[in-house]
């Protein structure tokens, strides 16, 4: 599913997250990208540092999550290829994928 575009990304999913913390980084990320919350996600950078961020209050507030249970990775190869994807360290694919449009 892919979610509309506000901002200068967009979130497609697949399938159903691993893990709560996962599925609540993915609904962030999909708010955000819908033109939710008020702080300037314009770049790959922002947006990834913002989901760090995130994924450590999140674990702060539920102390029996930790939280090496999700990875967010970014996949950058070269200008027309820029994604931030979100799976759970057990999966062995990513459950969304944060494309970034030109």
């Amino acid at each position: 599913m892919t979610t509309q575009i506000e901002r200068g990304f967009n979130v497609v999913t697949f399938g159903k997250p691993a893990t709560k913390l996962e599925a609540h980084i993915i609904k962030v990320a999909t708010a955000w990208s819908d033109g939710e919350g008020n702080q300037p996600l314009d770049t790959l950078e922002d947006v990834y540092a913002a989901l760090q961020r995130e994924k450590q209050l999140y674990c702060t507030d539920h102390p029996r999550v930790k939280v090496t249970s999700i990875m967010i990775v970014k996949s950058v190869h070269g200008p027309n290829h820029r994604k931030i994807l979100i799976k759970s360290s057990e999966q062995l694919v990513a459950s969304a994928v944060i494309d970034f449009l030109l």
